[in-house]
């Protein structure tokens, strides 16, 4: 009896473990799997694009541009990055890089095991985002200059003074009077009007092109009537003080003089 509840415990025992190793060695194969199949997935990659407004300036970041990678995309931010991950590993790929409805730029791109992470840092001209050139392309051109009034010789700044273009306006600074407005669209004509009190107002136009999109226009304020009339009175009281002064000086004069012949 005793030999028979042994083989009876036995028993028991080597079937719950025939139960629990598969489920043990089942648990561990999905997770190796699951492993692998994460590494195999860890690939990544980033970017900064730039775009060039002139050719003696320094390239800026450019968002909005869509980037598109085995069918997933990114924008580029405010700063310029993008980034797309958890791709395929051992595998080449197409970015493609686009900007409103164009196709601005292709790279091809392997990721592999050993270089899982790929960084572009990609720079572009105006020229190349713009769709046609008889299109507008908004908010990258610039213009800039300085509020003054022009003379033979030069310029006498005038500060403080309100620029506007469009529906976007500044204040000239101070000492010099220099300005400047960005985010100006391309190929369409914007006015550009300054204005101070006690000064006329001066308006212009200026087109901003692919080939030039930012453009220097000195604004030439002048005083007004009112401010010249109010220079004017202040000068004849200066001219009349003047008088005044040389007429008390010319009396005290004949006052000494007479009383000398007296004495």
């Amino acid at each position: 009896m005793k030999y028979i509840q042994k083989y009876i415990t036995v028993f028991v025992v080597l079937s719950l473990l025939f139960l629990i190793i598969p489920s043990t060695t089942s648990k561990g194969i999905t997770k190796e799997n699951s492993i692998i199949e994460k590494n195999q997935n860890a690939g990544k990659i980033t970017g900064l694009i730039s775009v060039y407004t002139s050719s003696w300036k320094i390239p800026e970041p450019l968002s909005g541009m869509k980037i598109t990678v085995d069918g997933r995309h990114d924008y580029s931010d405010e700063l310029g990055q993008f980034e797309i991950n958890n791709l395929a590993l051992n595998k080449n790929y197409e970015v493609v890089f686009s900007y409103g409805l164009k196709t601005v730029r292709t790279k091809d791109v392997y990721l592999s095991t050993d270089d899982p992470d790929c960084y572009l840092p990609e720079d572009f001209a105006i020229r190349d985002l713009s769709k046609t050139k008889e299109k507008t392309t908004a908010g990258i051109g610039e213009i800039y200059g300085h509020t003054g009034t022009s003379h033979i010789w030069g310029f006498t700044p005038v500060p403080f003074a309100t620029v506007t273009a469009g529906f976007k306006c500044t204040i000239s600074a101070y000492p010099l009077g220099y300005y400047s407005i960005k985010g100006l669209p391309l190929n369409q004509k914007i006015t550009i009007t300054a204005t101070k009190r006690g000064h006329t107002e001066f308006t212009t136009t200026v087109v901003l092109t692919e080939n030039n999109p930012s453009k220097q226009v000195f604004l030439d304020i002048e005083r007004d009537g009112e401010g010249i009339k109010s220079k004017n009175i202040q000068r004849e009281m200066r001219i009349d003080l003047f008088s005044l002064i040389s007429l008390c000086s010319n009396a005290r004069s004949n006052l000494f003089s007479t009383a000398s012949f007296v004495s």
